[in-house]
């Protein structure tokens, strides 16, 4: 974690974003796990999960 500079939080560590520094290929075997609509949420996360969800090659309509 980095401390936090120039603020008066209780804290002097900022928290650290674990789910947008996740390699991909993490990301792609949590996605596939989850059915396809719950995938499809996901996208919300974070930038980086925001389209993963469309390399998702089971897709079942």
């Amino acid at each position: 974690m980095e401390p936090i500079q120039g603020t008066h939080k209780a804290s002097k560590f900022a928290p650290q974003d674990v789910i947008s520094t996740m390699p991909d290929n993490v990301i792609t075997s949590i996605l596939h796990r989850l059915p396809l609509q719950d995938a499809v949420m996901t996208s919300i996360l974070s930038r980086n999960w925001r389209f993963k969800w469309t390399m998702l090659s089971q897709l079942t309509f």
